[in-house]
């Protein structure tokens, strides 16, 4: 049908040249992104329709690849500018859900803040308290977030149920990434993502994520310090 529309649009309504996109197939069966452009000619007193094809594949990558990352700072340009002007911790964790809920598009989210002895983890916010997840964690028993804290390090589960850390909720979760707050690579929290359903996290997703957790650590690290300050000019 694109060779036939092709012929009747050089053909038949007299254009000079056509241009489109589609895919098609190496030998080796490896599928292409290419580039058509074909145009009449004249040949033996007749018109006749002459074509190039160009491999555009790697092209149309970097192009995609750069239109996500444009994407990606400006998600996280809007989620920072929700840190903006709090001073309170609870706020601020408030802040910091609503932000994973609504910019970054994940409805279940929460954030988990270290005691001052550092021996549990106090839930600060939830984007749904439906969800029933533990008001506390001590940093000696199980949790994922326990796990994340400790460790410093990304705890990425795609089905929960198979972990052997895992804390339940009241409603039932398929999938959680955890995300250790680090402020001058001292952990002071841990934000958290679940989702009813099961299966992997995005590795864009993740480090889009990542890089707003830092900038919702060093957040949190200012108005825990700031809140301190106020109390001790009470006293």
């Amino acid at each position: 049908p694109q060779v036939e529309e092709t012929r009747r649009c050089l053909l038949q309504e007299g254009r000079t040249h056509l241009y489109f996109g589609t895919r098609g197939l190496t030998k080796g069966g490896e599928e292409i992104e290419i580039e058509v452009r074909v145009f009449p000619v004249p040949y033996r007193g007749r018109v006749a329709v002459m074509g190039t094809l160009l491999d555009v594949t790697g092209e149309r990558r970097a192009q995609r690849a750069a239109d996500e990352r444009q994407a990606e700072i400006e998600t996280l340009y809007q989620a920072s500018e929700r840190l903006l002007g709090a001073e309170d911790v609870t706020a601020l964790a408030g802040r910091v859900v609503r932000a994973v809920a609504d910019i970054f598009g994940h409805a279940l989210a929460t954030v988990y803040l270290l005691d001052e002895d550092g021996r549990g983890l106090q839930l600060a916010a939830c984007s749904d308290p439906a969800l029933g997840m533990p008001e506390s964690l001590r940093m000696t028993g199980p949790g994922l977030a326990v796990l994340a804290a400790k460790t410093g390090e990304i705890v990425s589960v795609a089905d929960v149920s198979a972990h052997p850390q895992f804390v339940p909720a009241a409603v039932p979760l398929g999938s959680e990434l955890l995300i250790p707050l680090k402020a001058a690579e001292r952990v002071v929290g841990v934000l958290g993502l679940e989702r009813r359903e099961k299966g992997p996290f995005r590795s864009r997703d993740v480090l889009v994520l990542k890089a707003f957790a830092e900038r919702a650590a060093l957040a949190l690290e200012k108005a825990w310090i700031h809140e301190r300050l106020k109390e001790r000019s009470r006293q």
